[in-house]
C-alpha cells in the first residue's frame, strides 16, 4: 500500500478538504527530503516540515552512533545543555524499554513509565518537557530515537496524528539512512584519495632519495679521502663534521626512504 493510500485509509470519512491538504502536505515532505543529500540540511528539513504537520514545538533525533555505541542528537543546535546530546545504550532504561515494548510512548498518558528510566534520562525528558518518545527502527533494530516536545493542542495525542506521525518517521528513517549512507561513501572517496595521494608521495621520495644518495656517498668518500691527507688538526675536525652532517643527512633520507615502503600487515596474538 502506498503512503497516500495509507493516509486515505486513516481519514477516511473525513472532510474532502482535509484529506486533499494532508495529502498536498505529505507529498511536499516527501518531495523535499528525496531531493537533499546534505544530513545537516536534510534533519532541518524534516524537522520543519513535521513540526508543521503535527504543531510540535521542538523535535529531537537521536540516531546510532555504531562506532562509539551511543545514540547521538543529530540537530545539536537545538539542545539547551552538553549533556543531553548522547544516549548511552549499555545503561540506558529508556534503549531498554523501547527495544522490550518496540513501540512510542506518550508520557502524558502512561506517566508511571517515566519512574522506570534512570534519574539524567529523567532530568532529561522532564527538563525538554518531552511528551511523545519514537523509536527509529531499520531492519529489526533500533538505529535512533525521536524526542517530540509538547505542543500547544491536544492534535499531537490524537490516534489519527500517531497514524501520521508514523507514515512521516518511516520516511524519516529511510531518508537519514540514505543520507548517512551517502556520507560514509563520501568519507570512503576521500580516504582512498588521500592514500592514493600518499603512495604517489611515497614513490616520489623514494625516487628521490636515491637520487640524493648517490652524489652523498661519492661526496663523503671524496671528504674521507681529502681528510687523510690533512695535517693541520683545526682542518682534520672541519672535515670531521662535515662527514658527520653528510651521514646526518643519509640517516633522514633513510628515515624518509623506510616511511615512503608499503609496509606488510603484522599479525599480533
Amino acid at each position: 500500500m502506498s503512503i497516500v493510500n495509507k493516509l486515505e485509509t486513516i481519514i477516511r470519512g473525513g472532510q474532502r478538504s482535509a484529506r486533499v491538504k494532508y495529502k498536498t502536505s505529505l507529498s511536499e515532505f516527501n518531495r523535499s527530503i528525496s531531493l537533499i543529500i546534505d544530513r545537516e540540511q536534510l534533519v532541518l528539513n524534516i524537522i520543519e516540515k513535521i513540526k508543521q504537520l503535527t504543531q510540535f514545538k521542538a523535535i529531537y533525533i537521536y540516531l546510532l552512533n555504531s562506532d562509539f555505541q551511543r545514540f547521538e542528537l543529530i540537530n545539536q543546535k537545538k539542545t539547551p545543555k552538553t549533556e543531553y546530546r548522547y544516549i548511552f545504550p549499555r545503561n540506558s532504561n529508556l534503549i531498554f524499554w523501547l527495544k522490550t515494548n518496540e513501540t512510542y510512548l506518550i508520557l502524558s498518558e502512561r506517566p508511571g513509565v517515566l519512574n522506570f528510566f534512570n534519574e539524567p534520562e529523567q532530568k532529561l525528558l522532564r527538563e525538554l518537557d518531552i511528551d511523545i518518545i519514537y523509536p527509529l527502527w531499520v531492519m529489526n533494530k533500533l538505529r535512533g530515537i525521536v524526542l517530540f516536545q509538547r505542543g500547544d493542542s491536544k492534535r499531537a495525542r490524537k490516534k489519527v496524528d500517531m497514524e501520521l506521525l508514523n507514515i512521516l518517521l518511516d520516511q524519516t528513517m529511510i531518508a537519514l539512512e540514505n543520507a548517512t549512507l551517502y556520507e560514509q561513501q563520501q568519507e570512503r572517496l576521500r580516504r582512498m584519495y588521500r592514500a592514493d595521494r600518499l603512495a604517489v608521495i611515497g614513490q616520489l621520495a623514494a625516487g628521490t632519495v636515491h637520487e640524493i644518495r648517490n652524489p652523498l656517498a661519492s661526496i663523503r668518500s671524496s671528504l674521507q679521502y681529502l681528510q687523510t691527507d690533512v695535517q693541520d688538526n683545526e682542518r682534520y675536525e672541519i672535515f670531521s663534521g662535515v662527514i658527520k652532517e653528510v651521514d646526518r643527512i643519509n640517516e633522514i633520507l633513510q628515515d624518509l626512504l623506510s616511511f615512503s615502503r608499503v609496509k606488510e600487515p603484522c599479525k599480533e596474538s
